[in-house]
C-alpha cells in the first residue's frame, strides 16, 4: 500500500483503519492547511454490498444537515478505476470511550452527561427523519453501531457522532461492540430507529455511573444477557434523581414497543431535565480534550512511492445510476465472473485448423487463395476499427479532462443573516457578505461576525446557493448576586442567572432582570451586535467578549 495524493490537494499520511470494503486514511488538505479523513471505498465492495451503498447514501444525507454534532462531509470523489473517496473534516477529538478510562480521576457532572446524550439524540432525530431529496420518501437511516467510541468531544467544545450507517464486519462480534447492541439486533429481527435509542441508553448509563451496564463476559454470554432483559439499573439510584432514572429505563426496555418511540422525544425529555442546570458545557469539554486527547496511531505505508490519483465529483445521482447498471446485469455476467446462463450453449470445436481450411475449400469458397484474400481484408478492417476507436477514446478523454477541470471551480453567491459577515478560505479573507466569488467544489469556508469573535461557522461551499447562512452566537447572562429572574422579549423564562441563550447578531433582544430587594433592570430593545453597555439605577452592564454581558 502506498500514499495517495488526490488531485494535488488531499495527501494521505497514514492508515487509521482498514476493513474488507474500505481504508480510512488520515490526510492533509494542502489547499486549506487542515487535517482531513479520506475514506477509500473499493469498487468491488460497492458492487457487492448493499450496506456500502447505504453508507454512501448516509454520507450524502449528512451533507444536508447543519447540526453541530454532525460529521462534516467535505466532498465525494470518484477515480477512473471506480474507487470512491469520501472526504470529511478531522478536528482534534476525544472519544467517550477514552474519557471513561479516566472516570475515577475526573468530575463528570450529571448535567454534562445528560447534555452529551441530548446532543446525540438531536442529531439522531434529524437523521432518522430525513427524506430523499429526489423522491421525497423516508431514507430510514439508522446508526446501528452507536457505542462510546463513535461519540466524540471536539477541541472547540462540541459533540460529534461518527460512523453513521457504517457497514459492520467481523469486529461487530467483539465484546466492546456487542455490549451496545439492542436485543433485536442480536436476535436478527427487523431494525428501526429504536435500536439507536437502546444503544444511547447504554452509553448514558456508562456516562452517569462510570460502569458498564453489561459486565464483561464472553460474547455469547453477553448476547444472552441482553436478550433476557431485566437490566440492573441500581447504580443509577445514587447518582441521579428519579426523573433521569425513568428516562433511561424507557430507553432500555427489552420490548421496543414500550421504548421511547423516537430520538426527538428523548432529546426533548433531556432538554427539560437540563433546564436551569447547565452552565458552559463547552468549557468543560475543551478541558477534557486538552487533557486526555492523544494523537491517533497511524499505520505507515509499506510502499514509499506516492500514488497520484485523479478524480471527479461523485454525486448522489451518480450513485443511483451506478447501482441501476449493476442490478441490470446479473452477477454471472459481471466482469471476471462470466458464466453460461441455463439453456445457453457454448460450443468449442476440437477440429484442427488445417482440417477446417480443407472443409472451407470443399464448401466451394475457392480454395486457399480465397481464404488468404479474406484474411487480408479482415486484417485491414480490424486495423481500421482499432484506429477509429483510439481516435474516439482520445477525443472523449480530452472532453472529460476539460469537463473535470471546469467542474473543480464553482461560482456562487453567499448571503448571511445578518449581512457583513467575514468569509475566509483558510487564512485568506475573501470579503464580507453578501459576496459573489469562485471556489473549488467541496471547499470549506469559515464565517465570522465582528460582534462575536468567539463564534464561527464552517460551511460547505456546495450548499451556499440553497439558503442564507444564519450566524448564531451564545449570549451568556450573568448577574451579581446570581439567581436573578430573566424576562426575555417580554416573556418570563423559567431559568435564572447565569443562563445561556442562542441568538443571531441581528436579533433584537429586550432583557429584564429582577434581583430580590433591588429594582428591576431592563435593557430596552437592542440588537445583539450593538450591545456595548447599558445602565439603570443602581446597576451597570458591560459587554463581554463573545457576545455576553456582566451586570
Amino acid at each position: 500500500m502506498n500514499m495517495r495524493i488526490l488531485d494535488n490537494r488531499f495527501e494521505s499520511e497514514g492508515v487509521l483503519r482498514e476493513s474488507h470494503w474500505s481504508i480510512l486514511h488520515a490526510a492533509r488538505d494542502n489547499e486549506l492547511s487542515r487535517p482531513v479523513h479520506l475514506r477509500e471505498i473499493f469498487p468491488r465492495a460497492l458492487a457487492a454490498s448493499p450496506e456500502v451503498r447505504r453508507y454512501l447514501v448516509a454520507t450524502f444525507a449528512l451533507a444536508q444537515i447543519s447540526h453541530a454534532a454532525n460529521e462534516q462531509i467535505i466532498s465525494h470523489r470518484k477515480a477512473d478505476d471506480g474507487t470512491i473517496y469520501v472526504i470529511s473534516d478531522a478536528p482534534r477529538t476525544l472519544s467517550l470511550g477514552q474519557l471513561l478510562k479516566h472516570y475515577q480521576d475526573i468530575d463528570l457532572p450529571v448535567e454534562l452527561s445528560l447534555y452529551l446524550i441530548s446532543q446525540v439524540a438531536h442529531l439522531l432525530s434529524e437523521m432518522h427523519d430525513l427524506r430523499d431529496q429526489q423522491t421525497g420518501k423516508p431514507l430510514a437511516l439508522y446508526h446501528l453501531g452507536l457505542n462510546s467510541d463513535t461519540i466524540l468531544l471536539t477541541e472547540n467544545g462540541g459533540v460529534r457522532v461518527i460512523d453513521f450507517a457504517l457497514p459492520q464486519s467481523g469486529e461487530l462480534k467483539t465484546i466492546d461492540k456487542v455490549a451496545y447492541l439492542a436485543p433485536e439486533q442480536i436476535q436478527g429481527s427487523q431494525l428501526d430507529r429504536r435500536c439507536d435509542i437502546f444503544s444511547l441508553g447504554v452509553i448514558a448509563h456508562e456516562l452517569l455511573t462510570g460502569k458498564r451496564l453489561f459486565p464483561r463476559q464472553n460474547a455469547s454470554e453477553l448476547m444472552a444477557t441482553i436478550v433476557r432483559g431485566n437490566y440492573d439499573l441500581s447504580a443509577l439510584k445514587s447518582r441521579v434523581d428519579k426523573r433521569v432514572e425513568a428516562v433511561l429505563d424507557d430507553c432500555l426496555t427489552l420490548r421496543r414497543e414500550q421504548r421511547i418511540a423516537n430520538a426527538k422525544d428523548l432529546a426533548e425529555k433531556l432538554d427539560e431535565l437540563l433546564r436551569d442546570r447547565l452552565v458552559s458545557p463547552d468549557k468543560t469539554i475543551r478541558v477534557f480534550v486538552d487533557k486526555f486527547a492523544t494523537a491517533p496511531k497511524l499505520q505507515s505505508y509499506s510502499d514509499k512511492e506516492r500514488q497520484i490519483v485523479r478524480t471527479r465529483v461523485f454525486t448522489r445521482a451518480d450513485l443511483e445510476e451506478g447501482t441501476k447498471s449493476m442490478t441490470d446485469q446479473s452477477p454471472n455476467d459481471q466482469q471476471g465472473n462470466r458464466r453460461d446462463r441455463p439453456g445457453q450453449e457454448t460450443r468449442i470445436s476440437n477440429v484442427p485448423y488445417g482440417e477446417r481450411f480443407k472443409r472451407v475449400k470443399r464448401g466451394g469458397f475457392g480454395g486457399s487463395k480465397t481464404v488468404l484474400v479474406l484474411g487480408i481484408i479482415a486484417m485491414f478492417l480490424f486495423v481500421a476499427v482499432v484506429a477509429i476507436s483510439i481516435k474516439k477514446m482520445t477525443q472523449k478523454s480530452g472532453k472529460d479532462a476539460i469537463s473535470s477541470t471546469a467542474s473543480e471551480m464553482k461560482t456562487g453567491k453567499l448571503s448571511t443573516i445578518p449581512e457583513g459577515v467575514s468569509v475566509y478560505a483558510g487564512d485568506s479573507l475573501l470579503g464580507t457578505t453578501p459576496l459573489t466569488f469562485s471556489a473549488r467544489e467541496g471547499g470549506m469556508l469559515t464565517l465570522r461576525h465582528e460582534c462575536c469573535p468567539d463564534s464561527q461557522v464552517v460551511a460547505n461551499f456546495d450548499q451556499f446557493d440553497k439558503a442564507p447562512v444564519r450566524m448564531m452566537t451564545v449570549v451568556e447572562i450573568n448577574s451579581s448576586p446570581v439567581g436573578a429572574k430573566i424576562t426575555l422579549n417580554g416573556e418570563l423564562l423559567e431559568a435564572t442567572t447565569p443562563h445561556r441563550i442562542a441568538a443571531s447578531p441581528s436579533d433584537t433582544l429586550q432583557i429584564a432582570l429582577e434581583i430580590p430587594n433591588k429594582p428591576v433592570l431592563s435593557s430596552g430593545p437592542v440588537a445583539l451586535a450593538d450591545i456595548a453597555s447599558f445602565s439603570a439605577t443602581g446597576y451597570e452592564a458591560t459587554r463581554l467578549s463573545g457576545g455576553g454581558f456582566q451586570i
